[in-house]
C-alpha cells in the first residue's frame, strides 16, 4: 500500500486542511473584531463630542476632524447635527437625536462583537480538538 492509499494519511491530510481553514476563519474573525472595536471607540468619541457641544451659539469648541486632527472653531449654533444615515444620505438631526443614533450604533456593534467573539471561541475550541486528534494519530 502506498502512502497516498493509506487511509490514516488521507484522514491526516483532511484534518490538516480543515485546521488551515479554521485558522483562516479565526484570523478573519480577529480582524473583524478589531475593526468593530475601533468603530465603537470612534462612536464613543462622537458621543463625547456631542455631549460637549455648547448650548448657545458663539462659543468656541474643539471639533474632531478625524485621524487626530482637531479644529478650534466657533460654534454658531449647536442645535442640530448632520448625520450620515446610509446610502450617502445625510440628515439634519437634533443633538439629542444624534446622541441616540450614536448610542444605537454602539449597541449594534457591541452585539455584533459579542456574536463574533462567541463564534471565534467556537472556532478556537474546534481547532484545539482537531489538533488533539491529530496528535493522537501521530502517537
Amino acid at each position: 500500500m502506498t502512502l497516498a492509499e493509506d487511509p490514516r494519511q488521507k484522514e491526516m491530510a483532511g484534518m490538516q486542511y480543515a485546521l488551515q481553514l479554521y485558522q483562516e476563519r479565526y484570523e478573519s474573525m480577529t480582524t473583524g473584531i478589531t475593526r468593530l472595536m475601533e468603530e465603537v471607540s470612534s462612536l464613543r468619541d462622537v458621543e463625547t463630542a456631542l455631549s460637549k457641544l455648547p448650548d448657545s451659539g458663539g462659543k468656541r469648541a474643539m471639533i474632531n476632524a478625524g485621524m487626530g486632527f482637531m479644529l478650534d472653531a466657533k460654534v454658531a449654533e449647536a442645535r442640530t447635527v448632520t448625520v450620515a444615515i446610509g446610502g450617502g444620505i445625510l440628515a439634519e438631526k437634533s443633538v439629542e437625536d444624534a446622541k441616540a443614533i450614536a448610542a444605537g450604533r454602539i449597541s449594534a456593534r457591541e452585539e455584533a462583537l459579542k456574536k463574533l467573539m462567541s463564534e471565534r471561541k467556537e472556532i478556537e475550541r474546534a481547532m484545539y480538538d482537531l489538533s488533539a486528534r491529530m496528535q493522537e494519530m501521530l502517537a
